[in-house]
């Protein structure tokens, strides 16, 4: 479970990168957009099979914002939209990050732990890319307001 479960969330944040780049956002109306809706589901879902710890942990409390936070973008303004499927992108990346850091190489991973430097630079990493990204995607939704 954790193999495909892995498989489908970097599945999906590839396929946000793909919205991101074509579209300028994650458009739930596009092939794009839906697939990125389905795969993430799909990633949430199966985090709560996933209990290494044996008990709920930050990932599943993640996972279950990022399925609130799909809903509350499919079904509300641009605004909104924008902010909070870009804001599903960003909560994936935390695990992504963490998992991955202290994970590879096999041999020697790069973080002992979620509070090692390389892990809260990774995250800030992200969290810059986040606040810069919503903020070109908020200005392309004001500029195609005002030609409209």
């Amino acid at each position: 479970m954790g193999i495909f479960h892995t498989l489908v969330g970097v599945l999906a944040v590839i396929v946000a990168l793909v919205g991101f780049f074509r579209e300028g956002k994650i458009n739930p109306g596009s092939m794009t957009g839906r697939l990125y809706i389905g795969l993430t589901l799909i990633a949430c879902l199966t985090t709560f099979g996933l209990m290494r710890t044996g008990h709920f942990s930050v990932g599943h409390v993640l996972s279950a914002l990022i399925l609130v936070l799909l809903g509350v973008g499919v079904f509300t303004s641009r605004y909104i939209q924008t902010v909070a499927l870009s804001l599903t992108v960003l909560l994936s990346m935390i695990p992504t990050t963490v998992e991955t850091l202290t994970r590879l190489p096999l041999d020697q991973p790069i973080a002992q732990g979620p509070d090692s430097p390389a892990v809260q630079i990774g995250i800030l990493t992200c969290v810059v890319i986040f606040v810069v990204g919503v903020f070109f995607q908020i200005k392309k939704i004001r500029t195609s307001n005002q030609v409209s």
